[in-house]
């Protein structure tokens, strides 16, 4: 893995994980919940 290839595997995760925080919040679910269901 390359340096940059990490750094943008690491933007996706970071970009990943606020779509799951905003839907989480609009749904009203417990943010655990969310994890779990986005994690399939």
């Amino acid at each position: 893995m390359t340096p940059t290839s990490g750094i943008e595997l690491l933007v996706w995760l970071l970009i990943a994980a606020a779509i799951i925080a905003m839907l989480t919040k609009r749904l009203k679910i417990p943010y655990a919940v969310s994890l779990v269901l986005g994690n399939r």
